[in-house]
């Protein structure tokens, strides 16, 4: 069974669950999820469920409930949102950004509770295609460099999430260098 991952660029790609011992697997997961990532977090994102209508709940069949993993550190990194994610999670209602890149993967009833495993093939296809078209939307949508807004409205001068200033372009070039780990002003 396979997984998706989508990058902060919107690139999505799929990978097979990795196999092998407990502490092996969640090593993998780190390693796709890059950036140095030491610790997952567990992220149940309300539109992957009300939009998306993809199950929340572990059933009797392996992947069909799916949930998104993300560096459990990505605030204290330095990193861009994750735009795909953000959407998903809701950040333009609350303002708390996804960053980085993200997995989604299955769940299932194993020995022990619920466990991460790759996602069933009809929900992975009805999922994957999902994504592709949010991804391609996203990339077309006007958003803000900082914290990723796709709401701006041509007359509004301030992105209503973090407050950067649209207006002067040395704010979002600089938002642009440092959140690709260039030189800061």
């Amino acid at each position: 069974m396979k997984l998706i991952k989508v990058t902060t660029d919107l690139k999505v790609t799929t990978h097979e669950f990795p196999t092998g011992t407990y502490k092996e697997r969640n090593r993998r997961l780190r390693e796709l999820i890059g950036n140095g990532c030491e610790t997952y977090e567990h992220v149940m994102p309300k539109r992957l469920y009300e939009r998306f209508g993809m199950e929340n709940t572990p059933t009797r069949i392996p992947g069909q409930c799916v949930s998104m993993l993300v560096d459990g550190e990505f605030l204290l990194k330095e990193n861009v949102p994750n735009l795909a994610g953000c959407y998903l999670y809701g950040t333009d209602e609350h303002g708390h950004p996804i960053m980085g890149n993200v997995l989604f993967v299955g769940e299932e009833w194993g020995e022990e509770g619920i466990d991460f495993c790759g996602i069933e093939e009809s929900t992975f296809q009805t999922l994957e295609g999902q994504l592709k078209k949010l991804t391609r939307a996203l990339s077309e949508e006007k958003r803000c460099p900082r914290c990723g807004n796709t709401e701006i409205e041509p007359d509004h001068n301030f992105c209503v999430i973090c407050g950067l200033d649209l207006r002067e372009k040395e704010n979002v070039s600089t938002v642009r260098r440092s959140a690709c780990g260039g030189d800061r002003k």
